[in-house]
């Protein structure tokens, strides 16, 4: 995202000191834009408990393991709440991780599978 926001400051001044700049490439920075906004737009409007199951997605997708204690510090829940929210989130993706008991977190079952070998 950081990534867009820059390119899209750099397209800008180059249009503002009058730079000529390529048809496509502008068409195709913003639409790429326009895509990021609609996807913002709709993480902020879907209901809290669904923000929190893309928010375990996407913890598993960046670092390979969460716990509770991500999901109460970001969303400010209780820890039953994030219980129930990973509880939500494992009937719906069955397989996809496995409980590391020494780490006390969730982590990505290929993961788990390969520090086992």
């Amino acid at each position: 995202m950081s990534d867009l926001i820059e390119r899209l400051r750099v397209k800008s001044a180059m249009i503002t000191l009058g730079e000529k700049i390529a048809f496509g490439s502008e068409t195709a920075l913003m639409d790429e834009a326009a895509l990021e906004i609609e996807n913002l737009r709709a993480a902020l409007t879907m209901p809290d408990a669904e923000r929190r199951l893309l928010f375990i997605s996407d913890l598993l997708a960046k670092k390979g393991h969460f716990n509770r204690a991500d999901i109460c510090q970001a969303f400010s829940i209780s820890v039953p709440q994030a219980s129930i929210d990973i509880r939500r989130w494992i009937e719906k993706h069955q397989g996809a991780t496995v409980y590391n008991s020494s780490a006390k977190r969730y982590e990505i079952a290929a993961l788990k599978e390969r520090s086992n070998d």
